[in-house]
């Protein structure tokens, strides 16, 4: 059978040859020393986090691309698109399209994976070298990048300057200070008649005055471990600071080994007093108790407490820096000889029990025999009896001569757990404990007149505390706070301690918020102080975002939807910013304005927080969904990024919340005098071992040079408070020492 062909048919064929031979021309050129590159066939709006394309052809399956002169990442490719788009913002990864970029715009490929050319400019071309294979190319010319170099053009410009230095001279350093600083930053001058061997280097304009984080850091603040004296509210500290950061209790993390010595005869220091120890356990032996009788080291790596009968007391204690915010952890490992006798009945737990008081709270552990199990569990330390109740589990202790490990962890004044072995048999709301104003730890067989005689035999390996505090008392605090419902973000608190030339731009944190607005939220949070209205009041931001952030994103992922990206994640804490407002500015597609926040959504599912069915769930989100203000109409967003955002409350009238402010204290010389007195009486200098943080320079933070952004929130107040150092000379001096010739001395000024 003969076949006929068409015109269309001839021309159509044709046409296949054509394209086949140029994309074989185009494939060879590319691989001698082209760009590969495709086009955009739909528009592609900020946040978007797909290119549509006219093809993906031997691209890689994820890299890099260059469009409308932005670099975006990319971690998937169908037959036409890249998705998983993402760029960088100040070396923070940032999801989506940074701008709009409008069809048919190029991309190229920079995984540069695929020509010849790239390969030498990789290795040799210092103009077009970037990233790793530009640090190669400046550590092979003896330049080395140091972490405050910010870009691959400010680096470049320093190994032109540097690696081809006629070096010592003048020229060179014209060179390397136009790299590193900028023409006309700086003056470069001479007296070879006085100083012959000195070059002055005169820094001058934006070098001295950028915002940039280059050059700058936060200095680390000294710790100073002291024994508070007998005074509450003074303490003096082995230098003169420049800035206090906290003052609290010191932590407390020590074991107390019982396998070659009884708990009195060991001691702690703590580095107060290294001359001076004191020991860790003091002998509670009332009545007829005789430590050197009834307590014994054991050469089988133990020491044993022997039960004799009545009217003994066979227990030791410590005082303890403990407060009922404290977190804190005991564990005892002990055991029972197999012949121990154990009592029954309403005093069964006085044989063998643990308890630590924390000035609020008693809590305790203590076994009980049952008439066949010795049963372990929360005690009432008043009645000296287990707590029952509906799903708590009383485990059985062994008692054939094993040793057994318990645990107490104590939440702060949420809850505490009771560990055996490594596994949770109870856990009570710390509230469920009996009062006590008490701050010692105390266990072993405690005083009961109407037990049988003796014959209970416990052998105890160590006894372990470890407590933290982070109650700071360089802080005022009260639990007057209110707001009165008018004024949406003014707070009130019982007396008059606010300046508005010291503690505008300082933190107040609100807690024990019960009322609601109709959106959910609450008056709790952390809170920046704007204003000063007088000695009791202020106007507060709301703290979590420092403002004005710039990193909001509007309308991806849902119309009315906000998403906070880079340094600022996390700012919307779920219930409590329910109902507040959000600010939004510097939109040119017409998003601006003043929006009210009515869901939080989890960050990385999008579900509402407001789904869960725990009661109470508080947590933090990047991302919520608004409605107008005023009106509460709904929202559509043109989707945009990089917006001006930050957030404000709209307090409900409440009365009698607790509240904190930071930083209130005041020092002269060597001597603090803290804004509230210290815990616990004095008794003796053990018992209130504090740690105060303070720094010799006007800083008490250390931040990674590479993150840090000071923003000015309301002069003269910034993100990092209180103060914040810069040394824009740093890096010129690091450069500058390593090329001048040898006994040239180059010396700094600023203007």
């Amino acid at each position: 059978m003969s076949t006929e062909f068409t015109g269309y048919a001839l021309e159509e064929k044709s046409l296949g040859l054509l394209e086949g031979m140029l994309s074989v021309i185009g494939d060879e050129d590319t691989a001698i020393g082209g760009m590969y590159s495709t086009r955009l066939t739909v528009v592609a709006n900020p946040g978007d986090t797909v290119l549509q394309v006219e093809t993906t052809m031997n691209w890689a399956p994820s890299g890099k691309l260059a469009l409308g002169g932005v670099t975006y990442f990319y971690t998937g490719i169908t037959a036409t698109s890249f998705t998983g788009i993402t760029h960088q913002d100040n070396d923070v990864s940032v999801v989506g399209v940074h701008k709009q970029h409008l069809p048919p715009s190029e991309l190229l490929d920079l995984n540069r994976s695929r020509n010849a050319l790239d390969a030498v400019r990789r290795a040799m071309l210092l103009d077009y070298a970037t990233g790793d294979d530009l640090a190669v190319i400046g550590r092979n010319l003896g330049v080395m990048r140091l972490t405050f170099v910010a870009t691959d053009d400010n680096y470049r410009d320093i190994i032109k300057a540097l690696a081809y230095n006629p070096r010592g001279t003048m020229f060179g350093l014209e060179l390397a200070l136009t790299a590193l600083v900028g023409a006309g930053n700086f003056r470069i001058l001479e007296d070879l008649v006085n100083f012959p061997c000195t070059v002055f280097i005169e820094v001058t304009g934006s070098a001295m005055t950028s915002t940039e984080s280059m050059g700058k850091a936060f200095f680390a603040s000294q710790v100073n471990k002291i024994a508070a004296p007998s005074a509450d509210d003074t303490v003096v500290i082995n230098t003169t600071p420049q800035a206090v950061q906290s003052v609290r209790l010191a932590d407390t993390d020590i074991v107390t080994d019982c396998r070659t010595a009884k708990p009195s005869a060991q001691h702690i220091s703590e580095g107060v007093f290294p001359s001076h120890p004191w020991a860790a356990w003091v002998w509670n032996g009332g009545v007829l108790g005789l430590e050197s009788r009834d307590v014994l080291v054991d050469p089988g790596g133990y020491c044993t407490f022997n039960y004799l009968g009545p009217s003994h007391l066979v227990s030791y204690y410590r005082f303890q820096r403990i407060q009922p915010q404290s977190r804190a952890e005991w564990g005892m490992v002990f055991g029972f000889d197999p012949g121990s006798v154990f009592h029954s009945g309403a005093t069964g737990c006085k044989q063998w029990s643990f308890c630590v008081s924390d000035t609020e709270k008693a809590i305790a552990w203590g076994c009980q025999w049952d008439g066949s199990h010795l049963l372990l569990g929360f005690m009432d330390w008043t009645t000296k009896q287990l707590i029952s109740g509906p799903g708590i589990w009383n485990p059985a202790l062994q008692v054939d001569g094993s040793f057994q490990d318990v645990r107490v962890v104590k939440n702060g004044t949420n809850s505490v757990q009771l560990w055996l072995n490594g596994r949770l048999v109870q856990s009570m709301p710390y509230s469920s404990f009996v009062a006590s104003s008490s701050y010692q730890t105390s266990f072993g067989c405690l005083l009961d007149s109407t037990l049988s005689p003796g014959g209970l035999t416990a052998w105890v390996k160590s006894v372990y505390h470890h407590v933290e505090t982070q109650t700071d008392y360089w802080a005022a605090r009260g639990t007057g706070a209110s707001m009165e419902g008018v004024s949406p973000n003014l707070l009130s608190v019982e007396t008059g301690i606010f300046q508005a030339d010291r503690d505008e731009g300082k933190f107040i944190t609100i807690s024990g918020s019960t009322v609601t607005n109709p959106s959910g939220g609450n008056n709790n949070g952390r809170f920046l102080i704007g204003s000063v209205i007088d000695a009791q009041t202020v106007g507060v931001f709301n703290s979590l975002v420092t403002p004005p952030g710039t990193s909001a994103r509007v309308g991806a992922g849902g119309p009315s939807r906000i998403i906070i990206d880079g340094a600022d994640k996390f700012p919307f804490a779920f219930p409590d910013m329910l109902g507040q407002y959000i600010y939004i500015s510097g939109s040119a597609h017409g998003n601006d304005g003043i929006y009210r926040i009515t869901r939080i959504l989890e960050s990385d599912t999008g579900l509402d927080m407001a789904g869960w069915l725990t009661p109470g769930l508080r947590d933090t989100s990047n991302v919520c969904e608004v409605v107008s203000y005023p009106g509460g109409d709904p929202v559509t967003f043109v989707a945009e990024g990089g917006l001006g955002w930050c957030q404000e409350p709209d307090f409900i009238a409440e009365t009698g919340l607790a509240w904190e402010v930071g930083d209130m204290g005041t020092f002269a010389g060597d001597t603090l005098t803290l804004p509230q007195a210290l815990p616990l009486p004095y008794v003796s200098h053990f018992t209130r071992v504090l740690e105060v943080k303070f720094s010799q320079v006007r800083s008490g933070q250390l931040l990674r040079n590479a993150h840090v952004v000071n923003e000015m929130l309301l002069p003269p107040a910034y993100r990092y408070y209180p103060f914040y150092l810069a040394d824009p000379l740093g890096f010129v001096r690091s450069y500058l020492d390593a090329i001048v010739a040898a006994g040239i001395i180059p010396e700094y000024e600023t203007t």
